[in-house]
């Protein structure tokens, strides 16, 4: 499941290459990459949180997650960071 708006570059090509992806495995995958309010089951169901984003303010989404145990994927930038995952520093702010 991969929901949520598209606010930069890096959003944008993220969706392109997973809409594809959810077109070859429909079964298999949901993209929604607009807002979504994302219910407490899929909270709860979630094992990697993928965050593309190169700004994030504040970084809500990767607590919201975490708290239900899912990794967070994603660059340290802003708000980033604070709870166990994969994070990348970002070598270009380029929108």
């Amino acid at each position: 499941v991969v929901v949520g708006p598209v606010v930069d570059s890096h959003g944008t090509y993220a969706a392109a290459k997973l809409v594809p992806l959810q077109q070859k495995f429909p079964q298999h995958m949901f993209v929604h990459a607009q807002y979504f309010r994302v219910p407490m089951e899929l909270h709860a169901a979630t094992d990697i949180c993928l965050m593309p984003s190169r700004d994030e303010p504040f970084g809500y989404v990767d607590i919201e997650f975490g708290l239900y145990g899912a990794l967070c994927v994603g660059f340290l930038v802003g708000g980033l960071g604070k709870m166990p995952g994969v994070y990348a520093r970002a070598t270009s702010y380029n929108r």
